[in-house]
């Protein structure tokens, strides 16, 4: 059981809507999803108060997590945010940082990657996960964000970066230990949105996800994205053209004037499953609604998903303690950990099982075919 994820995870929501300086706060995530057996209901609430954090959760009805508020996560509590328009993210910031922490090594030559054809100075450097955290620290300095990545870094993480002709492009390779875990090459020279290409490893396949962006406005974005499987290993350049095995378009719409976003999205999988439609707001301003989100299925009716995440004032009272056993998260016994591993498995059983049922039928199958695999 993750349980120090668990608290970042929700330190994380409580960064975003913001801590007030009242006595007590709660963060909030629910899901519910209405399926022909009924609605089900998952919730999640974190109680901040008096230097204490306690979960609670419908995952794990007979217990509540409880630890001590460190240094490091009150760095992060009091931050407020404000979600930016789409034309205040510069990545000159960033670039600035980086330059000022290291001393890239400038060479002239022909170079290219997966998302751009030409370049003709590359300048490299090798960065350290926590000097990676002290650039956030120095061009986000309000947000909070490094706390919280700190308390999950591993210290061998390190990213090479190339910037290539003074930001124009750049690539990104993240390596832990031994080996690359990640690739990312972007063009960030056209006037209108970027191109970029993500790469990973999985199963002995190598996976590209191609993102391009188009802004139609100072308030408006399309992001188009599709994920190809390279079995060979052959490269991104080999099978660009190849069928996608998903593909997804986005739409963001950022209210004028005021800190909110409305998204809406569609995810379609390359083997004919129905298309994922996911919808949605992101407010800024109203820290009790900050996210608003509906997951469905085209031309499918059995089961629709509604995400809600925020924060609101209200504290812990004694009846929502009754009948559970308090664990104390840095100092739980093996007994402990197994126990409560057991009930979040028992709970999520159950909720798989009425998920499953009311899936479409490609996705019904895929789930059950990976269920007996794994057995």
């Amino acid at each position: 059981m993750k349980t120090r994820t668990m608290i970042c995870i929700m330190m994380i929501i409580c960064m975003i809507c913001g801590i007030t300086e009242a006595g007590g706060e709660r963060a909030f995530l629910q899901l519910e999803c209405q399926t022909p057996a009924g609605t089900i209901q998952e919730t999640m609430n974190v109680f901040i108060e008096e230097k204490e954090i306690t979960i609670l959760s419908s995952l794990f009805p007979s217990y509540a997590i409880r630890e001590t508020l460190t240094e490091e996560m009150e760095k992060v509590l009091p931050f407020k945010s404000e979600i930016p328009a789409f034309s205040d993210i510069q990545a000159d910031q960033l670039i600035k940082e980086l330059k000022t922490l290291y001393k890239p090594v400038r060479t002239e030559g022909v170079y290219a990657g997966d998302a751009f054809e030409e370049a003709s100075v590359m300048e490299t450097m090798t960065i350290q996960m926590h000097g990676f955290l002290q650039i956030l620290m120095n061009a986000f300095p309000e947000a909070g964000l490094a706390q919280i990545l700190k308390a999950i870094a591993l210290d061998d993480i390190a990213y090479t970066l190339r910037i290539y002709d003074d930001g124009k492009a750049f690539s990104l390779a993240g390596k832990h230990g031994e080996d690359t875990f990640f690739t990312l090459s972007a063009d960030c020279s056209r006037t209108d949105g970027f191109f970029a290409v993500a790469g990973t490893a999985e199963n002995g396949k190598n996976y590209y996800w191609v993102i391009q962006t188009q802004r139609a406005d100072e308030y408006s974005h399309i992001i188009a994205a599709k994920l190809l499987a390279d079995a060979e290993k052959s490269g991104y350049r080999s099978i660009s053209q190849t069928l996608p095995i998903l593909t997804e378009i986005w739409q963001i719409q950022k209210e004028k004037e005021r800190s909110a976003y409305q998204f809406k999205g569609t995810v379609t999988p390359g083997n004919g499953m129905a298309p994922v439609l996911i919808s949605g707001t992101v407010d800024g301003e109203k820290p009790e609604q900050l996210i608003q989100a509906q997951v469905s299925f085209r031309d499918h009716d059995r089961l629709t998903m509604k995400i809600s995440a925020g924060l609101d004032s209200e504290k812990i009272s004694s009846t929502e303690l009754n009948d559970k056993k308090i664990l104390q998260a840095s100092a739980m016994s093996a007994v402990e950990n197994e126990t409560l591993i057991s009930e979040i498995q028992k709970e999520s059983i159950t909720l798989m099982a009425s998920l499953v049922l009311s899936l479409p039928e490609g996705y019904m199958n895929l789930l059950i075919d990976q269920q007996t695999q794994s057995e």
